[in-house]
């Protein structure tokens, strides 16, 4: 038997974007063509055992059937749903936390392995620092100098900005208690060693505009009322249907032992 190139072209595309994309790289392309050779072989191989002839297999066909004809009446709900745009922006204003960038922090830290020295440091810090200006360029060298987080030691102890999420808990809870130019007045452990802190600025969490976040906007609100949709669609096709559960007749019902 053969396997031919439209074969895979039309396999191609029914995928998703994103793994689509992948196989611009030859070895996914390999690797995606062997999958479906094997597939078809393993379907051969069922066919022959007459396994989609069982009524096992019909039995699910017929479940899957449903389920697919189900997720489609949901596509068709969200795709005859109409939206203006007093709505979506209505929806923006009430859901807009879930598209703000978080607040980020900008500092710098002097990573050492013990804190006796951590504590040398600060004071050293402390004592050569009237105000934030001084007292960052006073961290900026003993950061250069002391620093074995040698990466950022070469930036003056600088770290970037960075939200909570991307700090481990000892050093985020520390750096998002403090002041825009303030040095943290004692060390802080985490499992990286001592950590002398100080904080170079604050950047708020901003909301991103509406009009940047409009099809994402639009997607979750399609989605809420699809979610509500199905229900009413449900209790509309009962009640026009007449379709009675008679309580009493339950007991008719044969359920299957677990050896069954």
């Amino acid at each position: 038997k053969h396997v031919y190139v439209s074969e895979v072209n039309a396999a191609i595309l029914r995928l998703p974007d994103a793994l689509r994309a992948r196989l611009a790289r030859p070895d996914e392309r390999r690797k995606f063509v062997e999958n479906f050779i094997t597939e078809k072989l393993l379907v051969a191989e069922a066919r022959r055992l007459k396994i989609d002839r069982s009524t096992e297999f019909n039995r699910l066909a017929e479940q899957l059937k449903n389920d697919i004809l189900i997720a489609l009446l949901r596509d068709r709900i969200l795709l005859e749903t109409k939206l203006d745009e007093k709505e979506l922006r209505d929806f923006y204003e009430i859901v807009k936390k879930n598209f703000a960038a978080p607040e980020k922090r900008r500092a710098r830290h002097i990573l050492v392995s013990d804190e006796k020295k951590a504590r040398a440091i600060l004071k050293r810090i402390q004592a050569g620092a009237g105000a934030a200006d001084r007292a960052g360029a006073r961290f900026d060298a003993e950061a250069r100098k002391h620093s074995e987080d040698r990466p950022t030691a070469a930036e003056g102890g600088d770290i970037g900005w960075n939200d909570r999420e991307d700090l481990v808990p000892e050093f985020a809870k520390a750096v998002f208690s403090m002041k825009a130019g303030e040095l943290l007045n004692h060390p802080v452990k985490t499992r990286f060693g001592w950590h002398v802190i100080f904080l170079e600025s604050i950047q708020p969490e901003a909301f991103l505009p509406f009009e940047e976040e409009r099809t994402q906007v639009k997607e979750k609100l399609l989605l809420e009322r699809s979610a509500k949709t199905i229900p009413e669609i449900s209790k509309r096709l009962k009640e026009k249907s007449r379709i009675k559960i008679h309580d009493a007749r339950l007991n008719l019902l044969r359920i299957p032992s677990a050896n069954e």
